[in-house]
């Protein structure tokens, strides 16, 4: 499973030297999901989704962007790292206003 978050990761890598910055934030996008649901470690977790919603905020991938500060705070919220635990709302996300954007 490892392999494949690899492989989405230089998927980004390609994306970003073609130019391709859409295909290239789904990627990262693809990245984060995976490592989230297979077991990597909540904090590596949390710093990949932290990178990737700058390079998405950067570059305005707005769709990517939501998903992904989805993973960073949920993976906030694990780590006890948010008021409420059960909901989406601190430093990655704010879950009403992305409820509002959806």
């Amino acid at each position: 499973v490892h392999k494949y978050i690899k492989n989405y990761r230089r998927g980004y890598e390609i994306g970003m030297q073609l130019g391709d910055i859409e295909s290239a934030m789904y990627h990262q996008l693809t990245a984060v999901i995976n490592a989230f649901c297979c077991g990597v470690k909540l904090d590596v977790v949390e710093q990949e989704a932290r990178e990737a919603c700058k390079k998405m905020e950067a570059y305005k991938q707005v769709a990517s962007l939501s998903m992904t500060q989805s993973f960073w705070q949920t993976a906030l919220n694990l780590m006890g790292r948010s008021a409420d635990p059960v909901i989406l709302e601190g430093e990655g996300m704010q879950q009403a206003k992305t409820l509002r954007w959806l």
